[in-house]
C-alpha cells in the first residue's frame, strides 16, 4: 500500500507481479551501493541503465520511480519523520537538504527521459547530483 500511495489498483498489480519485488530488491541494493560509490562507479551505472532505455523504457522508468521512493523515504528519515516501513537503511545518513536535492534530481531525470532527452546524459547528471553518505565525502575526495 505504501508503494502504491494508497491506490488500490496499483497495489494489486504490485502484489501480483513477482518481478516487481525482484526489481525493487535489485534497485535498493544498487542505491545502497551507489550512495557510497565514487564518480566512476556511478557513471558506469548510468551507462548501463541508459543502455536499457531504447528497448526497456517501462523498466527504466520503474527503476527511476524506485529511486524516487528511496529518496523520498530518505528525506522523511532526515526530517525525523518515522518511516512507514521497518527497514530504513538510509535513516540519518543524509541531511534534509541533501535528500531533497537528490529527490529533485531523480524527478528531473524522470521528466527529462519522458521528454526524450539523451538518456545517458540525463542519468549521468542524476548520478553526479546525488550526495554521498555521511563520512564518504572525505574518502571520495582522497581518491584519485
Amino acid at each position: 500500500a505504501r508503494l502504491a500511495h494508497g491506490r488500490y489498483g496499483v497495489a494489486r498489480r504490485l502484489d501480483a507481479d513477482p518481478a516487481f519485488a525482484v526489481l525493487r530488491e535489485s534497485v535498493t541494493a544498487d542505491i545502497e551501493r551507489l550512495t557510497r560509490a565514487d564518480r566512476n562507479e556511478r557513471l558506469d551505472y548510468a551507462v548501463t541503465l541508459a543502455g536499457r532505455w531504447p528497448r526497456e523504457r517501462a523498466a527504466v522508468l520503474a527503476t527511476i520511480d524506485l529511486w524516487r521512493e528511496w529518496w523520498r523515504d530518505a528525506l522523511l528519515d532526515a526530517a525525523g519523520v518515522q518511516a512507514a516501513h521497518a527497514a530504513a537503511p538510509h535513516a540519518t545518513a543524509f541531511a534534509p537538504p541533501e535528500a531533497l536535492r537528490a529527490l529533485q534530481a531523480v524527478q528531473r531525470t524522470c521528466d527529462h527521459l519522458l521528454q526524450n532527452t539523451n538518456a545517458q546524459l540525463a542519468i549521468e547528471v542524476m548520478m553526479l547530483d546525488l550526495p554521498l553518505r555521511a563520512g564518504e565525502e572525505a574518502r571520495a575526495a582522497a581518491a584519485p
